[in-house]
């Protein structure tokens, strides 16, 4: 048993979910049900009642949630009583990101505003996680991460949020590098892809809607006949011969033996890198946001879109 395997257990129980409880431990459900289970096996008893629509405590559950909160304030206490003693402070930094840190260099992004930092007294724990567009939006809308790093989208309660232009990405057709497509300088989607085979990312993804947009307009979208969780899977299938995709031209260029063709009637995506305009931001985070808004002036709001209407 772990502490960590503690305050999960006591997240499921306060959001009744183990999906709210993910989201707000800033973990993947599938990790926290694993944590979960190998409490369960190592206690040897079940905890929870798992039900199609809902979760309870067994009456096992039950006694082990009392414990569990007694070992949460204790460890709560402890950390208290300790932190006079610390030399050397520590700050978390929360991120989720689509799948694109690799390809947009946002790790080097983190770097440089790290060797920015002059203090020697300070560790500071940057937690970044990959994920679908439609799995961030909620960890936004409820204040469990810092920033989000998100593709263009139209959010209900879009004058909530404060983004920064980070990326303008060119969305067009990848193919293997010996399909006769790549002769072409740019695709008719009409002309040149209605016997082809489609592959296309998660219906997760921003990506998929911007595509498959495209594919219904011309009358195409009967020709899509796989769809992949990830993007290095989906350019397996393309690379495979499985059919062709539409993806950012920036993401294609770190696979061998795939070529990007632009289309005749170019698509361009904006990724912004955004937060809660009401999310109180200290420590760390608060000089992060102050260095995003530097090197990335262009603010992008509610009011200037309605004044560009």
């Amino acid at each position: 048993m772990n502490f960590n395997q503690v305050k999960y257990f006591l997240a499921i129980v306060k959001y009744g979910s183990f999906f709210e409880a993910a989201m707000h431990e800033y973990i993947s459900q599938s990790s926290l049900s694993k944590q979960i289970k190998a409490l369960e096996v190592e206690l040897g008893v079940k905890l929870f009642n798992r039900e199609k629509n809902r979760i309870s405590l067994t009456d096992a559950g039950m006694i082990y949630w009392e414990f569990a909160k007694k070992v949460a304030a204790q460890h709560n206490s402890l950390s208290l009583n300790l932190e006079e003693f610390k030399n050397i402070k520590n700050d978390n930094v929360r991120i989720a990101s689509i799948p694109i840190v690799k390809s947009y260099d946002v790790s080097e992004l983190l770097s440089s505003f790290q060797s920015s930092i002059k203090r020697s007294d300070l560790v500071v724990h940057y937690d970044v996680v990959e994920t679908e567009q439609r799995d961030i939006v909620p960890m936004l809308r409820t204040g469990a991460i810092d920033f989000a790093i998100l593709r263009d989208a139209d959010f209900d309660d879009d004058a909530r949020y404060e983004k920064r232009l980070f990326f303008t990405d060119e969305i067009g057709l990848i193919c293997h590098k010996d399909n006769p497509l790549t002769k072409k300088k740019t695709i008719d989607c009409e002309k040149d892809l209605d016997h082809e085979q489609i592959v296309l990312i998660s219906p997760k993804s921003e990506i998929y809607n911007i595509a498959m947009n495209r594919l219904m307009e011309k009358g195409l979208d009967r020709n899509v006949v796989a769809t992949a969780t990830r993007h290095r899977n989906l350019f397996s299938m393309v690379q495979n011969g499985v059919g062709v995709t539409f993806f950012a031209r920036r993401t294609a260029n770190e696979f061998a033996n795939l070529e990007f063709v632009p289309l005749r009637q170019p698509i361009f995506s904006n990724i912004y890198i955004m937060k809660q305009k009401d999310k109180k931001l200290t420590g760390t985070a608060a000089k992060l946001w102050k260095y995003f808004c530097a090197r990335y002036p262009e603010y992008v709001g509610s009011r200037e879109k309605n004044e560009e209407d």
